[in-house]
């Protein structure tokens, strides 16, 4: 989930970027020298702005992407490590264990 919102988050920045450039390219909108200038101005400083919050989110979507991945792979190390007998121990005796945590047992 936090992925897809990073992702989403980029895209809509993404989009944003588009319209500054769009933007950028077109000061000529405003009526005066002066607020063409101040428009040009404003809007490179958008496109800076939204550059950076898109390399931001890039990068944090990468983190989140390797984080998962490196999840993943722990969860599935300690599952391949899982010594059958154990289990069969364990399911003779988790009444004792849901008991002895606290925990109510629901009969299968």
């Amino acid at each position: 989930a936090a992925l897809a919102d990073r992702q989403k988050e980029r895209a809509e920045i993404a989009a944003r970027l588009s319209s500054i450039e769009k933007r950028i390219a077109h000061p000529e909108d405003a009526e005066t020298a002066e607020e063409k200038a101040s428009v040009l101005k404003e809007n490179q400083e958008s496109l800076k702005a939204a550059q950076a919050d898109l390399e931001q989110a890039a990068q944090t979507a990468g983190f989140l992407k390797e984080t998962l991945d490196s999840g993943q792979k722990q969860i599935e190390q300690m599952l391949g490590n899982v010594n059958p007998a154990n289990v069969q121990l364990f399911k003779k005796h988790v009444a004792e264990w849901t008991g002895a945590m606290g925990i109510e047992s629901k009969p299968k």
